[in-house]
């Protein structure tokens, strides 16, 4: 049984004793066992840390294949790139006639594209953008001085703090 769901049963077998503890009163044996629950609770509490740096540890190794990974597939991208420049070689050796095997052909395209200059272009062909955001800190400068704001909540987020 892993630390976390022991940690969680713990915490519910706790809050069902003191669910009990209010309806029953200060009973001696089920106040030693609260007590022994907390007692283990508190041990186990001990061990989070090192699970959640395990955790912790696993996502930088990750994060490491990751890297390698995706240095491994550029170096494939760069391979592929190099044998389709090499093909086309070949076929502009070939004077620009298709080469043929038994299964495939390969041949040279050729695509028209536009280069633009923004600088040589006349003003007529450019167009104004207008962009809208919102600006944060003056709602959070307003709030700060009690000013409600429609449209924004001020929501509590709850964290976790191990030392």
């Amino acid at each position: 049984m892993s630390v976390a769901y022991t940690i969680y049963k713990l915490k519910e077998e706790i809050e069902a004793f003191e669910t009990i503890i209010e309806l029953v009163g200060e009973d001696q044996e089920v106040k030693e066992q609260y007590e022994a629950l907390k007692i283990e609770l508190k041990s186990n509490i001990d061990k989070a840390p090192k699970i959640i740096n395990h955790y912790k540890d696993i996502i930088s190794n990750l994060e490491i294949e990751e890297a390698r990974i995706k240095e491994y597939k550029a170096t494939i991208n760069d391979k592929i790139d190099s044998f389709k420049s090499m093909l086309l070689s070949l076929v502009k050796d070939n004077e620009g006639k298709n080469i043929k095997g038994d299964l495939h052909t390969i041949s040279m395209t050729k695509r028209k594209t536009k280069m633009y200059d923004e600088t040589e272009i006349p003003k007529e062909y450019f167009v104004e953008k207008v962009s809208i955001a919102l600006d944060k800190k003056a709602i959070i400068a307003d709030m700060k001085e009690g000013v409600e704001v429609d449209g924004v909540t001020e929501v509590v987020k709850e964290g976790l703090l191990i030392r």
